[in-house]
């Protein structure tokens, strides 16, 4: 009997099978928010960013006119209210200029330019930094940090539901993680045909990604940095390809901060902004402060369940994972400065679709030291001449699997702390398809040729889709918007009288 439970516990599971069960787990996470989101609809920002390109379109239906129209609105928003010239570009594209039932493509695309950068910068710190060849145990560490950061989106509806804030927000941060990669291939790359490609690409992305919000191109920038400043201390040659795309990616940065609009907004939160010194140092506290929130043991369980896999793909390497602990220090600072932008500009850390970014951030790092710690240990013992084996067995991985259930479970704000949860319950009572109706009926009516409008208040709101309602007063932002983007004189929300 213990001969086979001996052989039972020791089992081990293949890298195949392993990476086909992180890719299936990736997919339940997706479908739920993939379905949902043919459910969501435009609100307050939608309207008005979408307006210039929507008119555009109406006039000749060219798609030529309706990227006029676009870049007629960055230039505006560069002088009125924002440098952030490629999410504003990107903003003025809200795909429901073409009909409501194109709204869901633009959230399709958010998504996808977030899976597509986390699995690309994975794969290229596995493939080119600690030269992993192992495709099967690469594929099962993509799928899982992808899982870990879709599942556990903190604001799920303003990183995913809601266009004007998920492409400004999560799609810019997929692009920055992009030319991230894309540069420490070129870094790697050896034949001049790929070199050539991946500058050519490194500035294109150094353009479009220094337009993008502030966390972003903060944390993308200090990254850049990081990686001329490592490269030249270790004296690798090849960092030097990068100073093409960092010079560019400067200037970039400096047009979207320097933009005359960014002064005109700050009027609106004097009072409030605070030092630099000041907003670093809040930056740190809140660091600290939402370091639990980030993790917990949900988070922890698929670390751990990571782990034989991560063993198993730095003993195999060559990297020397020196310095871990200047390397855990930096990746606590660079998270850390995630916070400094709303800080600075708001001098608070509560804005959902920013704190959004800087967990992405912080779960991708966290997963980064995981392989380092365990790649330094690893090579310590090999130093000492010990010998250590870390079986990737199937009882360790069915055991955390369990544990992450048996969390799942025990969790009394599912809705909260799962995004694919919480899609899927609010399809499963048919809120979201209800919601959606009612706004094709508003839409109906915004469309007629009446010049002043008026439609009733939802009667279904899913928390997850629904940020707000219209006003009796015409006046008011979300309504005003929405009055220019259909071209009617006003539109007012009144309950039906008795």
């Amino acid at each position: 009997m213990k001969k086979y439970i001996t052989k039972i516990t020791n089992a081990q599971i293949s890298m195949k099978l392993l990476a086909i069960g992180a890719v299936l787990f990736l997919l339940v996470v997706l479908f739920p928010i993939v379905r949902i989101m043919t459910n969501c609809v435009p609100w307050y920002d939608d309207f008005s960013y979408g307006r210039f390109a929507k008119h555009m379109w109406e006039i000749k239906h060219s798609f030529g006119d309706a990227l006029n129209g676009a870049f007629t609105n960055v230039k505006q928003s560069w002088y009125s209210w924002q440098g952030t010239y490629t999410s504003c570009f990107f903003m003025s594209m809200m795909p429901a200029i073409w009909g409501t039932d194109k709204y869901v493509l633009g959230l399709w695309f958010v998504l996808a330019v977030l899976i597509l950068g986390v699995f690309c910068l994975v794969h290229v710190l596995l493939k080119e930094v600690i030269k992993s060849n192992d495709k099967w145990a690469n594929l099962a560490v993509q799928a899982l940090v992808a899982a870990t950061v879709v599942l556990f989106m903190r604001s799920a509806i303003e990183g995913f539901f809601w266009y004007n804030s998920a492409v400004h927000y999560t799609a810019m941060h997929g692009f920055g993680m992009l030319f991230i990669a894309g540069l420490l291939k070129l870094i790697y790359a050896k034949s001049k045909w790929s070199i050539g490609l991946l500058i050519a690409g490194s500035l294109i992305g150094a353009v479009m990604v220094g337009g993008a919000n502030n966390v972003t191109v903060l944390q993308v920038g200090l990254v850049v940095l990081s990686i001329l400043g490592f490269g030249l201390i270790f004296r690798n040659k090849n960092v030097l390809r990068i100073i093409p795309a960092g010079v560019v990616y400067a200037v970039a940065m400096y047009m979207n901060l320097s933009a005359p609009g960014n002064a005109r907004r700050m009027q609106h939160y004097l009072g409030l902004k605070l030092s630099v010194p000041e907003a670093v140092l809040r930056s740190f506290q809140s660091a600290f402060t939402h370091f639990w929130d980030f993790t917990g043991l949900r988070t922890f369980v698929i670390v751990a369940f990571m782990v034989p896999v991560a063993w198993y793909l730095v003993k195999k390497s060559k990297f020397t994972f020196r310095y871990p602990a200047l390397v855990a220090i930096w990746s606590f600072c660079l998270y850390a400065a995630g916070f400094a932008p709303t800080m600075y500009t708001m001098g608070h850390a509560l804005l959902g679709r920013a704190t959004n970014m800087v967990k992405v951030s912080f779960q991708l790092l966290l997963f980064i030291n995981l392989f380092y710690l365990l790649g330094w240990f690893c090579r310590y013992l090999e130093k000492k001449g010990m010998g250590f084996h870390l079986k990737n067995t199937w009882c360790y991985h069915v055991i955390t699997a369990i544990i992450m259930i048996v969390i799942f479970v025990a969790e009394p704000n599912k809705g909260g702390m799962y995004s694919s949860y919480c899609a899927y319950y609010f399809v499963h009572t048919g809120e979201a398809y209800n919601y959606y109706q009612e706004y094709l009926d508003r839409v109906e009516i915004c469309e007629s040729n009446e010049p002043d409008v008026i439609v009733r208040p939802y009667v279904f709101k899913p928390w997850l889709l629904c940020l707000g309602d219209l006003s009796g007063d015409p006046s008011y932002e979300p309504n005003y918007f929405m009055a220019l983007y259909f071209g009617k004189n006003s539109i007012v929300c009144i309950e039906e009288e008795e």
